[in-house]
């Protein structure tokens, strides 16, 4: 009778710190939502960032000689949508003897997904491990920029578009104001870099699981003991 007794109580006497109005409730969702809660008020910064798989991924695809066909490229596009995004394939960077994309027009696409989207960054960071030009390999004269670092470790995007550098943790995974998501969130509001971390998830999450597969299949493939189980699935 006691435990009836303190559930209709419950039910009718509901607790305090609920709230109770339409006025309360919508500014507990504004208060409390993640996209309003992404940097600290300390300072500004990001307090979301990528980390662990997702900075490897960002790296890997965004090396300097990660090339892929249409196909590859596009169904590596369709990693970070959800077959709900309308995507702008750009033209390739190499068109002879084979059309070839590269890794970094992936985020490019990331960054901007169509021509539709009004997100237009331009970043300049370094990279987590910056090799700076060597200047005896240029004219006296002359003062080597820092986007000309032998080991790409130098950000430059112009109008979402990357011109040198890889993503790794200085630019996707650093909780900095400088950072990719950092300028995104600075210049387009909470909702595009939600949005935009949201596809870069999806993207490294996906497109690891599958390489990872692809690269265990091939290795299992070259010992004889597992030739006859791949064969007979």
């Amino acid at each position: 009778m006691r435990l009836l007794s303190s559930s209709f109580q419950a039910l009718t006497h509901p607790a305090p710190d609920v709230p109770q109005t339409e006025e309360a409730r919508t500014e507990a969702l504004e208060l409390m939502s993640v996209k309003h809660n992404m940097v600290t008020p300390r300072n500004g910064e990001p307090v979301i960032a990528a980390i662990q798989d997702f900075i490897t991924a960002s790296y890997l695809l965004s090396r300097r000689d990660q090339f892929f066909d249409r196909q590859q490229f596009t169904q590596i596009c369709s990693y970070f949508a959800d077959a709900n995004l309308h995507i702008d394939i750009p033209p390739p960077t190499i068109w002879k003897p084979v059309r070839l994309w590269t890794g970094k027009q992936i985020f490019n696409v990331l960054i901007r997904p169509n021509k539709q989207s009004k997100v237009l960054i331009n970043v300049e960071s370094k990279c987590n491990k910056e090799e700076k030009p060597n200047k005896k390999h240029y004219s006296p004269h002359m003062d080597p920029a820092p986007d000309l670092s032998p080991n790409d470790g130098w950000l430059v995007i112009v109008n979402s578009e990357i011109m040198c550098g890889v993503m790794d943790k200085a630019t996707v995974g650093s909780g900095k104001k400088k950072s990719v998501f950092g300028i995104i969130m600075r210049d387009y509001g909470p909702h595009e870099a939600a949005s935009a971390m949201n596809r870069l998830a999806k993207l490294c999450a996906r497109w690891l699981g599958a390489s990872f597969v692809s690269s265990c299949s091939l290795a299992l493939s070259s010992k004889p003991e597992y030739q006859q189980i791949l064969v007979s699935r």
